[in-house]
């Protein structure tokens, strides 16, 4: 007999194997695609406290890196300023930006992509000229990478 698990995202009881993913080597049910997707946009809202906890205590990391183009090229200051203000988010690994050019690299167990968007519009107001909504648009149109310690990370 199969006992039911709960859906991480709405709480809904469900069989153990609908809609299932495996995420950092647990394994995640659904109620609908809906809450299955809602979940992979940023798994580590969901994941209870203690599993980040153990994680973080275990000295692993999910590291995403972040690839960016921009529209229009950043002058060096203004590529100096979004570094500086990137670096101080916690989490953030690694921060590069030249020209059309921005990467990101951040431990998502320490940060989320919307913490991360947050600064860059704050940032792109403060440079104006349109720059929050280029660096906005470059941030959700990127190309990601994504590690769990040295480890590539499956599903």
């Amino acid at each position: 007999m199969n006992a039911l698990t709960k859906d991480p995202v709405c709480g809904m009881e469900v069989k153990p194997h609908q809609n299932e993913i495996v995420y950092l080597g647990v394994r995640y049910a659904f109620c609908s695609e809906l809450c299955q997707k809602q979940f992979l946009k940023d798994p580590h809202l969901y994941i209870a406290p203690l599993v980040r906890e153990v994680h973080e205590q275990q000295g692993m990391a999910v590291v995403k890196s972040r690839r960016m183009h921009l529209d229009s090229s950043l002058s060096p200051e203004q590529a100096q300023s979004l570094v500086l203000a990137l670096q101080q988010i916690r989490g953030v690994t690694q921060v590069a930006a030249q020209a059309k050019r921005l990467e990101i690299s951040y431990d998502s167990l320490q940060t989320t992509a919307e913490q991360i968007e947050s600064k860059l519009t704050e940032v792109g107001n403060r440079i104006g000229g349109g720059w929050a909504e280029l660096l906005r648009q470059a941030f959700i149109h990127y190309e990601e990478e994504c590690q769990i310690g040295n480890q590539d990370e499956k599903d």
